[in-house]
């Protein structure tokens, strides 16, 4: 075996890295630390997992399917797990269901949680919350939540699409 480039014309390189500074923009281009570094670094820092002794932990429940009618969800099984202290869902929501209250207009549209009897618009919507005493305990509480669905057709393509009887109208294309 032989080194392609013998070692006496390359020795080991090293470097440094210099930046100059003009005291006239100072601070900017000035090292400055970061004020919270030692405290974070030597572990004193609190941050809000630390400051709420007692606080339960959430996990959201994402729907599983897209385009079908959600016919149940149900949390009976995550209930009995040990340190599972609830399951929020539309139902629990005192209020107006959507994220938009605020804003108005078609923020009114979006739900915060789908419930059964809605169409699933698609994966990972929000269908409730497991609260727990640990984030591990919401994480498998949160698993454990049944989801059924109707059956639906899987649209993959305009082909699919077409032969559902959806056809595309101007709206919904996208501008050149």
């Amino acid at each position: 075996l032989v080194d392609f480039i013998p070692m006496h014309y390359r020795p080991v390189s090293s470097g440094a890295e210099s930046w100059g500074t003009d005291p006239k923009e100072g601070p900017v281009s000035q090292y400055i630390p970061k004020l919270a570094s030692r405290i974070q670094a030597s572990g004193e820092a609190s941050y809000p997992s630390d400051g709420a002794p007692g606080a339960l932990f959430a996990q959201v429940v994402f729907a599983t399917a897209a385009n079908a009618k959600l016919l149940a969800v149900d949390p009976t099984e995550a209930l009995k797990l040990p340190g599972v202290r609830d399951f929020v869902a539309a139902s629990d929501v005192p209020a107006v269901n959507n994220l938009g209250t605020v804003l108005g207009g078609d923020n009114l549209k979006e739900k915060l949680f789908f419930e059964a009897g809605d169409t699933i618009p698609a994966v990972g919507v929000l269908l409730g919350v497991v609260v727990a005493d640990t984030w591990a305990q919401a994480r498998a509480g949160a698993k454990k939540v049944q989801q059924s669905y109707a059956k639906s057709h899987v649209v993959s393509n305009m082909d699919a699409a077409r032969r559902l009887g959806h056809t595309s109208k101007p709206e919904d294309l996208a501008a050149p």
